[in-house]
């Protein structure tokens, strides 16, 4: 697969969405919808624990759409989130006691 052929996140968030609303799943409630991914982090905890590749992939794919899905609810584009974040932490120091701070 070519990287032209990988959707943009807000084109993923959006068929997250479509397909919510198709199924008549939750669109409105962020708070069921963090539940669920809390479940699902559950999932991807007991794959890794049984160090089970398999099942590893299919709930980070779990918790991702979760995600995806809340952020779309709550407009929020997560790739350019996401972006936003790392070069804040590409900035960020530690002193001896742990506490954070940004060069």
């Amino acid at each position: 697969m070519k990287a032209s052929d990988i959707p943009s996140s807000k084109t993923v968030q959006a068929h997250i969405l479509a397909n919510k609303i198709k199924h008549g799943w939750n669109t409105t409630d962020t708070n069921f919808e963090m539940l669920l991914a809390y479940h699902e982090m559950a999932e991807l905890t007991t794959a890794l624990l049984k160090d089970d590749h398999a099942n590893i992939a299919e709930e980070l794919a779990d918790v991702t759409i979760y995600l995806l899905g809340i952020a779309e609810m709550t407009d929020i584009d997560l790739a350019q989130a996401v972006h936003k974040k790392v070069a804040i932490n590409d900035h960020r120091v530690y002193d001896a006691q742990g506490h954070k701070h940004l060069e």
